[in-house]
């Protein structure tokens, strides 16, 4: 017997006229009797996804990326004053500055920047698309990452961004594909050259929807439309710093909404030594 999945609904049909006729929607594999009450149900889980959105970590801010440089001798400190003198009218970041004088290469900046965010970097990177993941590349474009290799036995997924490390972005990756990720810091022009070529992939999933929402109701209406559009959709929602990153998943189709949280932010906090 197929029953709705709402709590306050008690509508139900024999499983055999369901699957005959096709009646009702399913959100990851609860059957809805229909589309209002599969809106409804999905409204309840969003508006609590977004009431729990997490605070931001409280952690130590990471070395100055000219200490790191001057650390690993790739500059000097009277480079290092020189290029923060310069800096404040070129506006230029400190790396870049350091470049434009000469006194250090691109690479050893973005040496400094993966010393920096503890990860490892890329010099030379090429797309190849990851068919095990599938990510539309309006979402690869959201996250600024862009997947690069895949290893399946581990569930292990590399992946190049620029700096700083967007480390919401990774953990919003890691929730919506199931997949652990390794990043690797990349120049910005060779991220630039990734992210042109993901938007040039015509083998990347569907995309019938990719929105930011004006509030919760203005989420739950764009919802409720994918779902009754779909009939039968996958859901997932992960934070993403002030937004609840909604991702619904059909056949061979990606929906994502971003949903504004109606929360104020604590202010972050983080240990000083003196």
């Amino acid at each position: 017997m197929a029953r709705c999945a709402r709590k306050s609904c008690a509508r139900w049909w024999p499983d055999a006229l369901q699957r005959a006729l096709g009646l009702g929607l399913t959100v990851d594999d609860l059957w809805f009797c229909s589309t209002d009450c599969a809106a409804a149900d999905t409204a309840r889980r969003l508006r609590r996804a977004v009431s729990v959105a997490p605070a931001p970590a409280m952690t130590v801010p990471p070395p100055r990326l000219g200490v790191l440089l001057v650390h690993q001798g790739s500059i000097t400190p009277a480079q290092l004053t020189a290029a923060v003198r310069t800096q404040r009218n070129s506006g230029r970041r400190l790396g870049a500055e350091l470049v434009h004088h000469g006194f250090c290469t691109q690479e050893l900046v973005l040496k400094g920047l993966a010393a920096q965010a503890g990860v490892s970097y890329l010099t030379k990177v090429r797309y190849i698309r990851v068919p095990d993941v599938a990510l539309s590349a309006d979402e690869v474009r959201a996250l600024g990452v862009v997947p690069i290799h895949a290893v399946k036995t581990k569930q292990l997924l590399m992946v190049a961004c620029p700096a700083p490390l967007p480390a919401a972005a990774l953990a919003v990756l890691e929730q919506i594909t199931g997949w652990h990720t390794q990043p690797y810091l990349v120049g910005d022009d060779d991220f630039e050259a990734l992210m042109k070529a993901v938007m040039s992939d015509v083998s990347a999933p569907a995309v019938s929807h990719f929105a930011t929402a004006r509030d919760l109701d203005d989420a739950e209406r764009q919802i409720a439309a994918v779902v009754a559009q779909q009939r039968r959709i996958s859901l997932i929602e992960a934070p993403y710093g002030s937004f609840t990153w909604v991702r619904l998943a059909g056949a061979n189709v990606v929906s994502t909404v971003l949903v504004p949280c109606d929360q104020e932010d604590p202010c972050p906090a983080a240990t000083t030594l003196h």
